[in-house]
Order: C-alpha cells, then sequence, then structure tokens
C-alpha cells in the first residue's frame, strides 16, 4: 500500500503537465490562423502600393534634347495607379515605379517628386536665340570676300539671319553684304561652281533660251541678262550658260517704300537675300498687304483710267502712259489681298513718285528697277508680299 502511493502522484503531475502544454499549442494555431485571415490580401496590397497616395498633377517635362530651351509638347497628365498605365505588362511589381531606363517601358516616364522631376519649361514659350558677335561675324565675312570666298560669306550670312540672331541695324548691314555678293553671284556672267543654287547648262541640238528657261523656273530674260545674250536667236551649239535656279520672290514693305528681291521664298529659312528697290505706294494707302502671286506679263503695256479724270485710255508707247514699259499683273492669294486684281507693278514717267503714295494701289517702280523685276519674277509662281 505505502509503494502504490508513492509513484502514483509524480504520475498524476506529469499526465497534467502534457495536457496542459498540448492545449495552450492547439490554442495557439487556432489564434495565429484567426489572425491571418482577419486581413485580405487586397487591404495588404493596398497598404503598400499607396502608402502615400500624392494627386494627379499635370505638368511638362523638359527632356535631355530639349533641356537647352527648346519647348517639346506637353506630355499627357500622369494617371492613378490603377490606371492602364499603372497595370502595363512593362510595369514592376505593384508600387514600383518604373525607371527611365527601362527599355521595355513604352509609356512616359512621371516622376511624383519634385526633387527629382526635370525642369519644368511652358510650351508656348520662345526658343531663346543665341547672341551673335556680328561685329566679328562680319568681320569675318568681309575678309572672306575680300578673299573672293563669296559663297561661304554668304552662306554665314544667311545662316545667321535665318536664325535671328540679328538686331535690325545688324540685319540691315547684313542685307548690303548680301547685295554686294549677289551683283557678283547672281547677276554677272560669272560662274560659282561651289554654289549649289546655280549650275552650267551646255546648250545642246534642239534646245533654245526659252526651253532651257522652263528647265529652271526663270525667264528668257534673266537667262539673256545674266549671260550678256543680246540676241537669244544666236545662242551657239556647246555654249555653256549660267543659271541660276529659280523662281525667285519679292517683299514689298510698306512702311519702308521698299522691294526686297530674294532666291527662294523669303517665308522659309534658306532664302538668300539679293536686292532692293525703292517704290511708290497707292494714295490713301490703298496697295492692300497679304500675299499675291504673279499673273500676266506685259510689255509696253496700255493704260485704261478708271479714275474720273483725264483720258480713259491712254494707248502703248505714249509718253503720258503712266504704267511705263513693263506691267506685272497681281493676284490675290490670301490677306487683305485674298481674291483682288486690278493690282500690279509697273513703271513709271514720274521718278519723284517713288517713295510716295500717289499711285492708284500699285506699285511703282523706276522703269531701270521694274525691268530687272520683269525679268526676275515669273508668270504663277513668283509670289509678292505686301507688309505693313
Amino acid at each position: 500500500m505505502p509503494r502504490r502511493n508513492r509513484y502514483t502522484r509524480p504520475l498524476i503531475l506529469a499526465v497534467g503537465t502534457i495536457a496542459v502544454v498540448g492545449l495552450a499549442a492547439g490554442g495557439y494555431k487556432k489564434f495565429a490562423h484567426a489572425s491571418q485571415q482577419s486581413v485580405s490580401p487586397e487591404a495588404i496590397a493596398q497598404a503598400t502600393t499607396q502608402p502615400n497616395a500624392a494627386p494627379n498633377v499635370s505638368y511638362e517635362a523638359v527632356t535631355p534634347a530639349n533641356a537647352a530651351g527648346k519647348p517639346e509638347a506637353k506630355l499627357p497628365t500622369p494617371k492613378p495607379a490603377s490606371s492602364s498605365l499603372a497595370q502595363s505588362p512593362s510595369s514592376k511589381t505593384p508600387g514600383s515605379k518604373t525607371s527611365a531606363s527601362d527599355p521595355t517601358s513604352k509609356h512616359p516616364v512621371f516622376l511624383d517628386a519634385p526633387t527629382t522631376r526635370p525642369s519644368l519649361a511652358i510650351a508656348s514659350r520662345p526658343m531663346p536665340t543665341t547672341p551673335v558677335d556680328a561685329p566679328s561675324l562680319f568681320k569675318a565675312v568681309d575678309a572672306k570676300i575680300a578673299a573672293e570666298d563669296l559663297i561661304t560669306a554668304r552662306d554665314e550670312l544667311v545662316s545667321s539671319l535665318d536664325a535671328k540672331k540679328f538686331s535690325d541695324t545688324e540685319r540691315e548691314a547684313a542685307y548690303e553684304r548680301l547685295s554686294k555678293i549677289a551683283d557678283v553671284v547672281v547677276f554677272s556672267p560669272r560662274k560659282f561652281i561651289s554654289d549649289t543654287h546655280q549650275l552650267a547648262h551646255t546648250v545642246v541640238k534642239g534646245d533654245n533660251l526659252q526651253k532651257v528657261a522652263n528647265l529652271y523656273d526663270v525667264t528668257v530674260g534673266f537667262v539673256q541678262r545674266v549671260n550678256n545674250i543680246s540676241d537669244p536667236r544666236k545662242v551657239r551649239l556647246g555654249a555653256s550658260l549660267k543659271i541660276i535656279k529659280g523662281p525667285f520672290y519679292a517683299v514689298v514693305n510698306k512702311t519702308a517704300f521698299t522691294l526686297d528681291l530674294y532666291q527662294g521664298d523669303p517665308n522659309q529659312s534658306g532664302a538668300i537675300f539679293l536686292k532692293r528697290l525703292r517704290v511708290g505706294l497707292g494714295e490713301h494707302d490703298s496697295t492692300p498687304t497679304g500675299l499675291w502671286k504673279i499673273g500676266t506679263k506685259l510689255t509696253n503695256p496700255t493704260y485704261y483710267n478708271s479714275r474720273d479724270t483725264g483720258p480713259r485710255i491712254i494707248p502703248a508707247n505714249d509718253p503720258t502712259n503712266p504704267l511705263g514699259e513693263r506691267w506685272l499683273a497681281l493676284e490675290g492669294i490670301s490677306g487683305q489681298a485674298a481674291g483682288k486684281e486690278s493690282y500690279g507693278i509697273h513703271g513709271t514717267i514720274d521718278p519723284t513718285s517713288i517713295g510716295q503714295k500717289k499711285s492708284m494701289g500699285c506699285v511703282r517702280l523706276l522703269n531701270e528697277d521694274v525691268n530687272l523685276v520683269y525679268d526676275m519674277l515669273i508668270k504663277d509662281k513668283s509670289q509678292v508680299t505686301v507688309v505693313e
């Protein structure tokens, strides 16, 4: 009896301890399982992807290509994380930013932190021009002119004019140099092989000056003028003709009373200023501004007077004919000129009217000047812009 009591108590204590530990372990597992089900995966993803959601702000980014000041087009507005941009195949794990160096990304890169965002630019801001040292440029150009490197000198001036790097005074100085260069490069028989704006045409069997002129958008008169040809019928086979490629254009400035001649469209880059001529314009500011094209061209035109005074018709070659010996009809294209006719460019019998408003709206030139314009501007292809 005493022996049985000796072993029974420890055994009961051991079994009780094991039972308590088992119950504790089972309770822990049950508690842990319940705690995992209390937070959904969606909630976890939301907590990791949007810890501090930033407002949807639109801005324009400046890429390395335009960092020097050239404005780029607006980039699209950044979208929230739930958009297709965040869910694109190129995106990383939820909540990660797209790397600017990631070659698989097909979308613009948007940076949400101001400290890491590229510098901002306004798309409408004009591109700043780089100032040019005009005195140094003109000195270099003058040296090239003296060395007869006329094409290089001309191209440097045209490039600077295209970039709008000159002040008004400097631009006029550039025009003066270009005009002197054109006297040799364009208006003389001397050929310049390096000039891409001219060429030498060799006369072959079947050629005539009209056919040659049509090939290069110039007039027979201008081919004759440049090559000192007095009789177009006596051009010999195998002759090399200097050809300046056309068509030529003109700009009339009403304020300055000038007509500027250009090789190429002056509204496009690369146009070459050639010569400036003085003009007379319409009384009571009656010369319409805008874009015109050259229409019918006449030698020794008849004058039809629309005024209430004076003869109604003055025939050609009459010394009182106010049109002189040349008439270039103007056909209105746009601006105030749109749809207008009966205007033209012509000579004058009153040289004192040049620089004044005395015509009926036409553009007057001295007779020697209108002869040049007549030879340069070609029907239907040459255009004239009239500006204030």
